[in-house]
């Protein structure tokens, strides 16, 4: 038998770039079944940025937990945001899941009258 490792050509593609811990910045949902626990990842929220996210309990039969960043519920209030993951996010999760949540908020007026 014959070594033909001589004519072996690799491609190859690589990339890379810098991430940030946690790799979640705006929301994190957390399934009911998931491989990491609730007080688990709130540990590890905790010891990477600290103060940065806080842990909202749901009563949903998938989701246990979200996780969300304090500078979005400065924006938006908690009701607010669970109605809408409710009926835009839940309904495409499984309880085994984590789901990262990217959410930009914008605040308009559309007319400001000054007196």
């Amino acid at each position: 038998m014959e070594d033909n490792n001589d004519n072996k050509k690799y491609s190859l593609s690589l990339s890379f770039n810098e991430i940030t811990l946690p790799p979640v910045e705006d929301i994190l949902i957390l399934g009911k079944l998931s491989s990491q626990g609730k007080n688990g990842l709130s540990k590890t929220f905790d010891y990477l940025v600290p103060d940065t996210f806080v842990v909202i309990d749901v009563t949903h039969e998938n989701v246990e937990a979200i996780f969300v960043n304090k500078r979005i519920i400065t924006k938006i209030s908690v009701e607010k945001l669970i109605e809408i993951l409710e009926k835009k996010v839940f309904p495409y999760i499984s309880a085994q899941e984590i789901i990262k949540v990217d959410l930009k908020v914008k605040i308009s007026y559309d007319t400001i009258e000054i007196e």
